[in-house]
């Protein structure tokens, strides 16, 4: 169930007033008429992967005799050390160097491999988010992290070209390294209120999307309890003052302490309310996929390849929250907003995006990962 609530929450005759949403934000006023519910939300099911993999090929081992290099319909190889001896001959549509492995329909460089677009699907190279030209924030947690010997995490460097790196320069509020977390990916561990950690980027002109389109992938598992009135953040930058204008990803999000409406919550401010993803369970630390975009006005916020719950503005409202840092993990003095959970991986894009290469983005999440 997809619901949108401002002042007041309205769902089957139902009104939740404002004073109780402004409690569970730690809101000191709220605006707006009430909502009713705005459509249905979709299912979290994991996407399966497109194909499976295929054998590797020339990945003998160096004592191996160089293979002699032949050709298929459409395809080419290039033999060279450490390869299959006899001869070889790449698949149709198919290419691959020296050394490297490759998957059903797919193309490969030296040394490397890549997932299968399907066996006997069309060819096609792994795609990475760096093609994306509105791309200003890549935190990855298996690639920039800088831990100390507990695996405290001190920075974690941006993978765009824009540099947006997040930080924690107090000892005390460090997330944690995690290893392997998440098919053979490592993650961030952030425990809630106990330390209240989080990571900070400084505010940047990159990271100011003003009233335009924006879009932003959280690859997270959380486990904040359902019962209490605490929710974590998975992403945040916004002012802290009435109506809090910017872009915050909640994860469990709450409406009421004794009959909680749970889910993922996107937030523009506070006078359009929160978007609430309304789907039980996604509490149970299982990694998944959320997002939020603005698209041509349109809100969307979307678990996994469920169909987002969506809101359209009547007007666009600025959400570059200028001087704001962009938060990670937590919102900071505030402890009820820890997150309790991992984050591997954080995308944010900012301009249009067309729903083609957002599908795309979130493909590559979701095989990265084994969503």
């Amino acid at each position: 169930m997809a619901i949108k609530f401002s002042g007041g929450f309205r769902a089957k005759g139902l009104l939740i007033g404002a004073s109780t949403v402004c409690a569970a934000l730690n809101f000191s006023a709220c605006s707006g008429k009430s909502t009713d519910v705005t459509g249905t939300a979709g299912s979290s099911a994991a996407h399966s992967d497109a194909g499976d993999a295929g054998s590797p090929a020339l990945a003998g081992s160096a004592s191996d005799d160089a293979g002699a290099a032949g050709t298929g319909e459409g395809g080419g190889l290039t033999a060279g050390a450490g390869g299959t001896s006899g001869a070889a001959t790449a698949g149709a549509g198919g290419a691959i160097a020296s050394g490297g492995a490759i998957a059903a329909g797919g193309a490969v460089a030296a040394g490397g491999a890549v997932a299968a677009g399907g066996a006997g699907g069309a060819p096609s190279t792994a795609f990475s988010p760096s093609t994306l030209s509105g791309l200003v924030l890549w935190l990855d947690a298996s690639l920039g992290v800088t831990a100390d010997g507990s695996n405290k995490v001190s920075a974690w460097a941006d993978g765009s070209s824009h540099h947006n790196d997040a930080a924690q320069v107090d000892a005390t509020h460090r997330p944690s390294l995690v290893k392997e977390t998440v098919n053979g990916h490592s993650s961030i561990h952030f425990d809630g209120d106990g330390s209240q950690a989080y990571l900070a980027a400084p505010d940047s002109g990159s990271l100011r999307w003003g009233t335009g389109d924006f879009t932003v992938h959280v690859v997270a598992g959380y486990s904040n309890a359902a019962t209490q009135p605490t929710f974590g953040m998975l992403y945040g930058k916004f002012l802290g003052a009435a109506p809090y204008p910017g872009v915050v990803l909640w994860a469990n999000y709450q409406l009421l302490t004794n009959a909680p409406v749970v889910g993922l919550a996107g937030q523009l401010n506070s006078d359009d309310g929160v978007i609430v993803y309304a789907v039980a369970g996604l509490n149970n630390g299982t990694f998944r996929d959320y997002s939020i975009r603005r698209v041509s006005g349109q809100v969307r916020v979307a678990v996994n390849n469920g169909t987002p719950s969506t809101f359209a503005q009547t007007a666009a409202s600025d959400v570059s929250a200028i001087g704001s840092p962009t938060y990670i993990g937590s919102n900071p003095g505030t402890p009820k907003q820890c997150l309790i959970g991992d984050v591997a991986e954080v995308i944010a894009v900012s301009g249009a995006l067309s729903d083609a290469d957002d599908a795309q983005l979130h493909t590559y999440l979701m095989q990265k990962y084994a969503l």
